[in-house]
């Protein structure tokens, strides 16, 4: 924060980075420069998805120049320059900023970490602007200690730990490997069979992983199969929901999704209906209605004591109505006419001058307290 100071910068919310991806979209939006996202940049979740992907090209290190390739990367290069400049003139800084600058504070005078010890417990390593603090972090430190959740191949990877080509790290890093490379194995030892190494968690674990998973026994916990024909696979479906009703699981949790809906919904819902499963068929998704999300962010709000993050919630719904008043149409007079049609003159109070007024609050014991009501009552 002292760097951020001396820079006449401070630091945001991260309910700011929506703000921003909002008011950029929407600018853009209007001078007629989005062509790719022009569909979508005014749907309530466009300003939320933005500001997640501007701050992950942040946190890469990508600039509006490197952005090529793509449909939308001529809009992605303006959202993300026009999101800096927004910041530059508020004067505030994202995350981005907030650990680059502490970067360079910790290698500008990294003795003020020589006598402490680093613990970084199941930290994950996600961008290079992650991985550059924490090598600086790490190679300021007397010591460190590091946990690296079993898997983590990215994290491993920063951390020089792994087999896979590491990034570069000075030498004070690489002299504290081993003070902590045995609590981060290159690879987790294959564990015993149990609920945590069925095929289903495996697959669910390491659907994305570059590396295959350890072997293992295998179980029917993950079934791939094949027929001849749709009709046949609706068959093989509704006798593999009866399987799994036998052995205990409700209908309600189970759930069959399909690629191809106009061509499996008929003959799987006569599958169902022979094998009496009672179905509900859904097609796609509904977005909630904006009008019930904004009773429920205000009723949130009032819940948590006018919460600012449920009040921005609410206006970015579009509830507020921006158009005229809808009794505009009708006249309201001003007081005093009102007076004049309803109380004659001669009946009216006398407007007294402000010192007699004066005198009258002396003699009754007012005070400029009591006026103000700053007084508590008793």
């Amino acid at each position: 924060v002292p760097a951020l100071a001396r820079r006449e910068l401070t630091p945001s919310a991260p309910l700011s980075d929506e703000a921003v991806a909002a008011r950029v979209a929407d600018d853009l939006l209007k001078r007629g420069e989005l062509a790719y996202f022009e569909p979508v940049a005014d749907m309530p979740g466009f300003p939320r998805a933005l500001s997640r992907t501007l701050a992950e090209l942040r946190m890469s290190g990508v600039q509006p120049a490197d952005l090529n390739g793509h449909a939308a990367s001529a809009d992605l290069g303006a959202l993300l320059q026009s999101a800096v400049a927004e910041r530059e003139k508020a004067g505030a800084v994202d995350y981005v900023t907030m650990l680059t600058t502490a970067t360079a504070e910790i290698e500008r005078d990294p003795s003020r970490f020589a006598d402490h010890t680093v613990v970084l417990l199941d930290v994950a390593i996600t961008s290079s602007t992650d991985a550059a603090f924490v090598r600086a972090l790490i190679a300021a430190s007397g010591s460190a200690i590091v946990s690296v959740p079993a898997g983590d191949s990215r994290t491993l990877s920063a951390l020089a730990l792994d087999s896979t080509p590491a990034l570069e790290h000075p030498p004070s890093l690489a002299a504290k490997q081993a003070s902590f490379g045995e609590t981060a194995p290159k690879r987790p030892p294959a564990a015993k069979a149990g609920p945590s190494t069925t095929a289903l968690s495996k697959l669910q674990t390491n659907l994305f992983a570059t590396e295959p998973p350890a072997p293992s026994a295998a179980d029917d916990s993950v079934v791939l199969f094949s027929a001849p024909g749709e009709g046949r696979e609706a068959v093989e479906i509704a006798r593999r929901l009866m399987q799994e009703a036998a052995r205990g699981v409700p209908f309600d949790q189970m759930a069959v999704l399909l690629r191809a809906p106009q061509t499996y919904l008929g003959v799987l819902e006569h599958a169902l209906d022979r094998a009496g499963i009672l179905a509900w068929f859904h097609r796609g998704t509904r977005r909630p209605d904006s009008a019930g999300r904004a009773l429920l962010a205000l009723l949130a709000c009032a819940d948590e004591e006018l919460s600012a993050r449920r009040f921005a919630e609410y206006v970015s719904l579009g509830q507020v109505p921006l158009n005229a008043a809808g009794n505009a149409d009708q006249w309201s007079p001003p007081a005093d006419e009102i007076v004049d049609g309803v109380l004659p003159p001669a009946d009216r109070a006398e407007d007294t001058q402000p010192e007699d007024e004066a005198q009258a609050a002396t003699l009754r014991g007012e005070t400029g307290r009591d006026v103000a009501g700053t007084l508590r009552a008793p």
